[in-house]
């Protein structure tokens, strides 16, 4: 419980001693958004999913970079181990809001959302461990956005078949333009 106040009062110091960019995503920003997934892919193994995602930006309404997938796969009736099964993939981003604005006079203000479509393209390793558990290379697309809550940090939440789940959710943190 104390890592959780400690995180809200550090959001509330950076909420309360920045302001806020004029848009939510830039061309040559770069974000790393770490997470983690709340309702996987059924298997006959209990998963926990972590993710990493890294994307720099292109042009103001495409970006582009990769992802980072964990999940540590245990046995209901634990006769087996937990083993570690990583992905790894590229993802292709179209930034909402940007792609509005540029061919409509919407005038959406995307100065703190950010709403996107991505392509994930990667690869699943299985492990020995578990043959249920086979590798398999995938595309799969999400829908997500960010909310960003002080200038460098952000909360994302994505919908989809992402690394290893259906729903993901994280924190993002810009690290510069």
């Amino acid at each position: 419980m104390n890592t959780l106040r400690f995180f809200i009062v550090m959001i509330c110091l950076i909420q309360a001693s920045s302001s806020a960019y004029s848009q939510s995503f830039y061309k040559n920003e770069l974000t790393i958004s770490p997470g983690i997934g709340a309702i996987g892919i059924i298997t006959a193994y209990n998963a926990t999913p972590i993710v990493i995602n890294a994307e720099y930006g292109l042009t103001r309404a495409f970006s582009g970079g990769g992802y980072l997938g964990f999940r540590f796969l245990t046995d209901p009736t634990e006769v087996k181990r937990p083993a570690l099964h990583p992905a790894v993939g590229a993802r292709l981003t179209a930034h909402a809001f940007p792609l509005i604005n540029q061919f409509t006079e919407a005038g959406i203000d995307d100065s703190k959302m950010d709403a996107y479509l991505s392509l994930l393209i990667g690869y699943e390793f299985a492990g020995s461990a578990y043959p249920v558990e086979r590798p398999f290379i995938y595309p799969r697309p999400v829908v997500g956005g960010r909310y960003y809550l002080a200038d460098p940090v952000a909360l994302w939440f994505e919908l989809g078949l992402g690394a290893f789940s259906i729903v993901n959710a994280g924190v993002t943190f810009r690290l510069g333009l």
